[in-house]
């Protein structure tokens, strides 16, 4: 989880669908997977994890460009 990093001093970024999975009066605003023992590997999107890693490096490499 993003928070223990975040606890220590380190930069994250959380990103997560907020959409993804069953939604409802039971869950919190993210879906019944987040933050839970469901919140498993299976529920990853592989199209969404791809879109997502390409941003992250797309981001750093603009970053680094700035220096």
């Amino acid at each position: 989880d993003q928070q223990s990093f975040a606890n220590v001093g380190i930069p994250v970024v959380d990103v997560v669908d907020a959409q993804f999975g069953p939604m409802g009066t039971g869950y919190d605003a993210m879906g019944k997977y987040h933050h839970s023992n469901q919140d498993t590997m299976d529920k990853v999107s592989e199209h969404s994890l791809t879109v997502v890693g390409q941003t992250v490096l797309l981001a750093v490499d603009m970053i680094d460009g700035q220096s």
